[in-house]
C-alpha cells in the first residue's frame, strides 16, 4: 500500500509541476512545435567556449578559437524528407485510400498534435523523437512508390533507384557532417559555424 500511495505521490508531484510552476517559465532553447519537423530550433545541452589555440588539441588560428558543443539536432536531410514524405503518406492515404500510409500519418500526428495544447509552457526540439518513427515509415513507404514493384528494369525503375540511393547516402552524409556537434568534439570555431546553418541554432 505504501507503494501504491508513493506512486500516486509521484505523479501527483509531476503533474502541478507540469501544470502549475512551467506555466510562468521560459527557456532560452523552447520552440514551437509547429517548427519540429523543420527542425527549428534545437538544444544545446553543453558547450565549451574560447578553447584557445594551442591548448587542448585546438589548431585554430590565432585571432581564433575552439569549441565542444554537444547539440540536440536531429539529422537534418532525414526530418526535412521525412517531412516531405508524411505529406505525400497524406496524400496517398486519403487519395488511394491505402491505409499503410495511413500508419505513418496518424502516428505522426499523434505524438505531435498534443504538444499544441502544451505550447503554453517551455517545450523542445527533443519531445519530437516519438514523431521520428513514423517519418521514417512514411519514407521508407514514399521510396517504394519511387522504385516501384515490378523487377523488370524500367527508366522509371531507375530513377527512383536512384534518388531513394541518393536521400540514403544524403542521410549518412549529413549525420557525419553534424556528428561532431552531437559528441562534443574539439572544433575551430569556423568548423561549428559551418555547421549551424541558421542563426536560430544557436
Amino acid at each position: 500500500m505504501q507503494s501504491l500511495r508513493s506512486l500516486w505521490y509521484y505523479h501527483e508531484d509531476v503533474y502541478t509541476f507540469h501544470t502549475q510552476y512551467l506555466n510562468c517559465s521560459t527557456h532560452p532553447y523552447q520552440s514551437d512545435p509547429r517548427g519540429w519537423l523543420l527542425l527549428n530550433r534545437p538544444v544545446g545541452v553543453h558547450a565549451e567556449n574560447d578553447i584557445q589555440p594551442g591548448t587542448r588539441g585546438c589548431d585554430a588560428a590565432p585571432d581564433s578559437s575552439c569549441l565542444r558543443q554537444v547539440l540536440i539536432l536531429g539529422t537534418p536531410v532525414l526530418w526535412w524528407s521525412g517531412a516531405v514524405a508524411l505529406a505525400f503518406a497524406a496524400l496517398m492515404w486519403l487519395g488511394a485510400r491505402d491505409w499503410r500510409y495511413g500508419v505513418a500519418v496518424v502516428g505522426a500526428l499523434s505524438t505531435w498534435v498534443p504538444w499544441f495544447f502544451n505550447d503554453d509552457r517551455p517545450i523542445f526540439l527533443f519531445y519530437a523523437m516519438a514523431i521520428l518513427p513514423f517519418t521514417v515509415i512514411a519514407l521508407t513507404l514514399a521510396m517504394g512508390q519511387l522504385i516501384g514493384r515490378s523487377r523488370v528494369p524500367t527508366p522509371r525503375r531507375t530513377v527512383g533507384v536512384v534518388v531513394a540511393g541518393a536521400v540514403v547516402v544524403l542521410v549518412i552524409v549529413n549525420f557525419a557532417w553534424f556528428y561532431p556537434i552531437y559528441t562534443a568534439e574539439l572544433l575551430t570555431r569556423g568548423e561549428w559555424l559551418d555547421r549551424i546553418w541558421f542563426d536560430r541554432w544557436i
